[in-house]
């Protein structure tokens, strides 16, 4: 998951030099921000993949008592 997020800030910054014209002033500021906008966007999303996975493996395997490892998928796809 670290490497994925590494990967998407990489593959934004390398775009964001690209597009930009190298005589313009950098603007640091503008490019932080951006960045923190790609790596929230990342992470929002792994969270909504991480609550897929949690509910099936919960309806998958855990029956109406709730072993220790069950209370720990419910709490990972309800609460967290």
């Amino acid at each position: 998951m670290v490497l994925g997020l590494c990967t998407v800030l990489l593959y934004y910054l390398v775009t964001a030099h690209l597009v930009r014209d190298a005589r313009s002033p950098r603007r640091g500021g503008l490019l932080a921000l951006g960045a923190l906008f790609t790596a929230g966007a990342y992470l929002y999303a792994l969270s909504l993949g991480d609550h897929e996975v949690t509910n099936y493996l919960h309806g998958r395997f855990c029956s109406e008592s709730l072993p220790p490892i069950c209370r720990v998928v419910a709490f990972d796809d309800d609460v967290f």
